[in-house]
């Protein structure tokens, strides 16, 4: 709109303030390009142009004119932005994965490209990572002895996409685990390694730390002198230590749950009633009140695998992760000691009670006696008076 030099005054008097206007002035020998955006054209829309001036010179060198052309390169430009948006959002999410990525063309064996997450996780700078190789990341150690991380990762570019945990090193020589994904792309009709890697130096930690936790769990439970039943919120027996198929000889296969349990525990229906009644009261109280931990001891008769009876005391804990761990005693021995000693006592009360009438019966005897010998020593008196 406003009126101007044509590019083709610049080229034999440069104008810098003329040059300005352009979006991009380059010049070449006696050429000059530019490039910039007219709003006039295409009706008001708008329009990029490229244009190109040049001088035209005859056989001996001199000026006799100039040339221009202009080309509109809107499509060309749209198309420009387009790839740079969408390069810019490749490059966004390809830098906000919490996850390490490489990529790795294998026609050059060379590292092409890696995310800021693979430069922070590994120390090095994006070049530097570039100029890096495959062995440098990695001290070829996998969790599993047979494996080799560089040949299962070129298992990856040959066959089928890999998983593996091995152990890797930062620029500062570092180590660490990390899992590793590495799949076969193709990008631009060329083949690449994609690479993934995952640091799990503290999760490793964590579940040796859990296992540990658990090989101790298991250690206290299996040398636990009474038997441990650990259950769901559903119901579902989740483990039984040894001591437990010892009592009753029922295994994990024998008792999934706590219905089959109870059926085979409790044949005689109307006790089976009494007992699930007072296993649904305790678990109403655990629900309405998350602070009891511990239900009442409770005594029952139990039938065992081969049909025996034994009389066990329970206790029920109400777990925090909403499962209850039920803890059980053998006190058949005891109850039928109790009894003995019981049946003893009562033996031991009847012949104190006996002992003690008897006792009594002696005591009236030796009065008696002793009034016989009062009243004979009496009469001697008196016969000896007489």
């Amino acid at each position: 709109g406003t009126r101007r030099p044509l590019l083709i005054d610049l080229v034999l008097k440069e104008n810098s303030e003329i040059e300005y206007l352009y979006d991009y002035v380059k010049r070449y020998k006696t050429a000059i390009y530019a490039e910039t955006f007219v709003p006039s054209l295409n009706n008001g829309k708008g329009a990029f142009v490229w244009s190109t001036a040049a001088a035209l010179l005859d056989d001996t060198g001199s000026y006799q004119g100039a040339i221009e052309s202009i080309r509109d390169i809107t499509e060309i430009k749209q198309t420009e932005n387009a790839m740079r948006e969408s390069e810019e959002k490749y490059r966004t999410i390809f830098n906000a994965v919490n996850d390490a990525i490489i990529i790795y063309s294998l026609e050059k064996a060379t590292i092409l490209d890696v995310n800021n997450r693979m430069c922070e996780m590994y120390g090095y700078s994006h070049e530097e990572a570039i100029k890096a190789s495959l062995s440098n990341l990695s001290d070829f150690k996998t969790a599993h002895p047979e494996q080799n991380t560089l040949s299962m990762l070129f298992l990856a570019a040959a066959k089928s996409p890999q998983l593996l945990e091995c152990r890797t090193k930062d620029k500062h020589g570092r180590q660490f685990w990390a899992e590793i994904n590495a799949s076969r792309i193709s990008i631009g009709g060329c083949e690449h390694l994609l690479l993934t890697a995952k640091d799990i130096e503290e999760n490793k930690h964590i579940k040796k730390q859990l296992e540990d936790e658990r090989q101790r769990f298991l250690t206290l439970t299996e040398e636990a002198p009474f038997g441990i039943v650990l259950i769901d919120a559903n119901g579902k027996y989740i483990y039984i230590n040894a001591k437990f198929k010892e009592i009753f000889g029922y295994g994990l296969q024998d008792i999934p749950n706590g219905k089959t349990w109870f059926k085979k525990a409790y044949p005689d229906a109307e006790y089976r009633r009494n007992v699930i009644g007072i296993w649904l009261n305790d678990v109403e109280k655990f629900s309405l009140d998350p602070s009891v931990r511990e239900s009442k001891q409770w005594t029952f008769t139990v039938t065992c695998k081969d049909n025996k009876q034994k009389i066990i005391s329970f206790i029920v804990v109400n777990l925090p992760t909403r499962e209850y761990l039920m803890t059980l005693e053998d006190i058949t021995e005891q109850k039928r000691a109790e009894e003995e000693l019981y049946g003893k006592k009562t033996e031991l009360d009847i012949k104190s009670t006996h002992l003690e009438e008897v006792n009594a019966a002696l005591k009236v005897l030796l009065r008696e006696r002793e009034n016989d010998k009062n009243e004979l020593e009496e009469k001697v008196l008196s016969n000896i008076k007489e």
